[in-house]
């Protein structure tokens, strides 16, 4: 049991470090060409005003898909490594996270927080963001949810987590035996970082997912 915690350690550590890897040359690579290209692109629009109609509405469709481009870009990079984690902490980058959702997604997705705050270890902390990451990802994908939840309960030196959606739920035996990559890595960050854990779900009472650990 100790090999697979340090076994699935070291897979989270090198995990981590290709998303930096990923996020840094989206960030100093494919975002700075594609600054540049809006910045061509609009050079050309300020030249090019009194050209026939015909071209200005080509520039601007080209401006538009290198544009949102950029967009998407910047999103995925801040997805892989986010930056408010490290910046401004656990709290504040899950936060950021259910602003973001909120405004890209139709389901409503809510952040309960309750007791003292305190900041959880850098591990710690990356893993539980992670795992939160993962059951949004999920209810988005499975679930056919409308509402999704995340409740935060500082409690001493402990963090109780309660993630939940109103889905379709699915069989936990079933789920358990085919071994569901999303489930199964959730479970294995929760028991990598010394947490306890319950899986409730059952097919039309969708999902609850309740995690206990320490902050450091």
């Amino acid at each position: 049991k100790q090999f697979e915690k340090e076994l699935f350690n070291s897979i989270i550590e090198s995990e981590e470090n290709e998303r930096n890897r990923i996020a840094a040359e989206l960030h100093d690579g494919v975002c700075q060409y594609l600054a540049a290209g809006k910045l061509i692109i609009e050079t050309i629009r300020s030249l090019t005003s009194n050209e026939k109609p015909e071209l200005k509405a080509l520039i601007e469709d080209c401006y538009a898909v290198v544009n949102e481009s950029f967009r998407v870009s910047r999103h995925i990079s801040h997805q892989l490594v986010p930056q408010s984690l490290y910046d401004n902490g656990f709290l504040e980058s899950l936060h950021d996270m259910i602003v973001l959702l909120n405004k890209v997604d139709n389901k409503r997705y809510s952040l309960e927080v309750s007791g003292i705050e305190k900041e959880p270890e850098s591990h710690i902390a990356v893993n539980l963001y992670r795992i939160i990451q993962e059951f949004t990802r999920n209810s988005q994908k499975y679930s056919e949810a409308c509402t999704i939840k995340i409740k935060i309960h500082y409690t001493g030196s402990e963090l109780d987590i309660e993630l939940s959606d109103n889905g379709k739920g699915f069989d936990l035996e079933k789920a358990k035996e085919q071994r569901g990559i999303g489930i199964f890595n959730m479970i294995n960050r929760i028991e990598s970082i010394g947490g306890k854990y319950s899986l409730t779900s059952r097919p039309g009472e969708g999902v609850v997912l309740k995690i206990n650990t320490k902050l450091n």
